[in-house]
């Protein structure tokens, strides 16, 4: 019997997962909320992969409105975490006979929404370096990666049902490499892209031009900030070891523009709460000031207002 898949939402992300799914030969089903007005994007309908190989994702998918029959053996999520609630409000019904969920996104707090909304389902929280960009109606793989995926935390030991969706996903998206300590992992990509996402939004620049001069300063601010804030919640990280990531995966992704300067030059909502916002919210908790990350919060919230 074929594994099947179920990715909620309309994103380059999540149609990357499902373009590269399908290649696995999985059953995959698209489910995707209706347009409020005909102005919104379409749905997205091909995926050009690395090989320039061009995937055709199916035609049929479910909205909120429409009766699901199907039981799903993984329910992948990749929306942003300020839409988080809301889809898992539409789509709870999808959430039978102990389905599980994986979490793929940019920012922090996904997980604490998803057990306020859904707190019996067994949830996996990855992040992905891999690339990708939307274009209307289509999506281009514009980076290879890896994606670090493990159960997430404050859940009990279950061997049985982990190695099961550990083998849909390095299946359907490799490579993947088991990570039991995912929390770790998200932090890791919470400080890239606290520099990255926002810097490049702000300034209207790649990825790769913040490797120039004018903007060492400001990064070396920011990662000692997060540094400090990470050491308070328990991961030891320095701020050279931070700076350093940064610019490797800036240098990496050079040609690339970030997701939030996408966000922003399409006129979006930025995801400025779950990355920078999240953030703060711990700074705060422990007391630490962060003038860095706060200014460039307060430029982000002035030049896109939500």
């Amino acid at each position: 019997m074929s594994v099947r898949l179920c990715v909620i939402g309309n994103g380059a992300v999540g149609s990357l997962f499902a373009a590269k799914a399908l290649e696995a030969c999985f059953d995959v089903t698209r489910a995707v909320r209706q347009p409020r007005s005909v102005t919104q994007q379409a749905t997205v309908k091909t995926v050009t992969l690395q090989n320039d190989s061009t995937v055709s994702l199916p035609d049929a998918i479910i909205t909120q409105d429409s009766p699901v029959d199907i039981l799903f053996d993984l329910i992948v999520i990749p929306v942003k975490v300020y839409q988080l609630k809301e889809a898992l409000i539409q789509w709870s019904h999808l959430f039978t006979n102990n389905t599980p969920a994986l979490l793929l996104q940019n920012g922090m707090g996904g997980d604490e929404i998803f057990r306020s909304v859904l707190p019996s389902v067994r949830l996996y929280q990855a992040t992905t370096s891999h690339g990708a960009l939307r274009q209307q109606n289509a999506v281009r793989h514009t980076g290879f990666g890896e994606t670090l995926a493990g159960p997430a935390t404050g859940q009990n030991r279950n061997d049985r049902a982990d190695e099961k969706v550990f083998r849909i996903l390095e299946q359907a998206f490799p490579p993947v490499t088991r990570c039991d300590k995912i929390a770790l992992a998200l932090w890791q990509k919470l400080s890239v892209n606290l520099v990255i996402n926002p810097l490049t939004a702000l300034h209207n620049i790649r990825n790769g031009q913040l490797l120039e001069p004018a903007y060492d300063a400001v990064i070396s601010s920011l990662c000692r900030e997060t540094s400090l804030v990470m050491q308070a919640c328990g991961y030891k990280e320095s701020a050279d070891v931070l700076k350093n990531r940064v610019l490797r995966v800036a240098g990496a992704t050079a040609a690339n523009y970030s997701s939030m300067h996408q966000d922003a030059a399409h006129g979006r909502p930025l995801e400025t709460g779950a990355i920078t916002g999240y953030l703060l919210q711990k700074a705060a908790a422990h007391h630490i000031p962060v003038p860095a990350h706060q200014s460039l919060f307060d430029a982000l919230t002035d030049r896109f207002p939500a």
